[in-house]
C-alpha cells in the first residue's frame, strides 16, 4: 500500500507484481483487485484487527483511510 500512496506504482502493477512476484492466487487478479473487491473499508478493518495483536506494521495508514472515506474502491468504476 506504501508504494501506491507514494504514487511508485499503479494498482495494475501492483497486482501484476503480487501474481507474479509473490504467487498471489491468479484468481483474484492480484491484491490491489482482491482488497477493490471486499472494499477499502473492510480490508482497513482487517489491518486494524491485525495490528492490535502484531504491532503497528499492519496499522493502515492516515492516506489509506482518507482513501476509503472518498471511495470504498481502488479501481475507478468509470471507463
Amino acid at each position: 500500500m506504501l508504494c501506491w500512496e507514494q504514487h511508485l506504482v499503479e494498482p495494475a502493477q501492483a497486482d501484476l507484481a503480487s501474481i507474479v512476484g509473490w504467487g498471489f492466487p491468479k484468481y483474484t487478479g492480484g491484491v490491489m483487485s482482491y482488497i477493490d473487491t471486499i472494499g477499502l473499508s473492510a480490508f482497513i478493518a482487517q489491518c486494524d484487527e491485525l495490528s492490535a495483536t502484531t504491532g503497528v506494521q499492519l496499522a493502515p495508514s492516515d492516506w489509506l483511510r482518507a482513501r476509503a472515506r472518498e471511495s470504498d474502491r481502488i479501481y475507478s468504476t468509470t471507463a
